[in-house]
């Protein structure tokens, strides 16, 4: 039994897991602006903005940039009115259906305006 083949198909196997480690490369813009290509984050970058980019340099993912205080209190206040508005027009919406159940037609309407004015 020849085992040259299977030791090049075992080899192949439990090196290419690292072979494609390391092959990821990420991108990104420091506060100056200048861009930089690295297989690793520096610790200082990790709350900028970056891409991950494949071996031919093909953007794959991008992580945005850390939200500041200013942003997750504005994007709380933005979702405290969202929710007051959509506690305001269901509030509508049943007041709508109890009209709606009380009177069927205008004239229902009418009639019963003209009654309590007399």
């Amino acid at each position: 039994m020849n085992l040259k083949p299977f030791i090049v198909v075992l080899f192949v196997t439990t090196c290419l897991p690292t072979f494609s480690e390391a092959a990821k490369l990420y991108k990104w813009v420091d506060e100056n602006g200048h861009t930089h290509y690295s297989d690793k984050i520096p610790p200082q970058e990790a709350k900028r903005a970056r891409s991950e980019l494949d071996a031919s340099g093909v953007t794959v993912d991008r992580v945005d940039a850390a939200k500041t205080r200013e942003q997750l209190l504005r994007e709380a206040e933005e979702e405290r009115l969202r929710k007051e508005q959509q506690r305001l027009a269901e509030k509508q919406r049943q007041a709508d259906r109890v009209l709606l159940r009380t009177f069927r037609t205008e004239d229902d309407i009418l009639m019963t305006r003209n009654g309590q004015i007399q």
